[in-house]
């Protein structure tokens, strides 16, 4: 099974989804891509300006809110970055399962289910661990 996360924070870890096994192709794709054993990494060139921006708007809830409705909302951004990265898409389309574990990969995990099915591909996505859990004990 080929499984592809969109996690921002790099949150993946082998207890994420315990049901995988050595046999299954696992991408996450993130910012800042660590050297985790079990799963292949891609890491995004971060937006410095962006996440300038939406920290600074940490301080008040309008100002998040203006922010989430803006071209510096960081799902917005992690989308722009992925849909760039030959990598994700070459991932992303072959994909079985597609994981959003955070709301900032959620945009990037749609567009990319978008997009293969425009190109006649069926893969299932899913918001969260235990939605994948649970779309990998369909798939099997």
């Amino acid at each position: 099974m080929r499984v592809v996360v969109f996690s921002p924070a790099d949150s993946f870890t082998e207890n994420s989804l315990p049901e995988l096994t050595s046999d299954d192709d696992i991408v996450v794709v993130c910012w800042r891509a660590g050297s985790h054993e079990g799963s292949r990494r891609i890491g995004l060139p971060p937006h410095r300006f962006a996440d300038r921006v939406a920290r600074a708007a940490d301080v008040h809830v309008t100002l998040r809110t203006l922010v989430r409705v803006s071209p510096f909302d960081r799902g917005a951004v992690f989308w722009r970055a992925a849909r760039r990265s030959a990598d994700v898409a070459k991932a992303a389309m072959a994909a079985d399962l597609l994981v959003a574990p955070e709301r900032d990969g959620a945009f990037a995990a749609w567009n990319a289910l978008a997009r293969a099915r425009r190109h006649g591909r069926r893969p299932l996505a899913v918001s969260g661990y235990p939605a994948a859990r649970a779309a990998i004990e369909r798939l099997r």
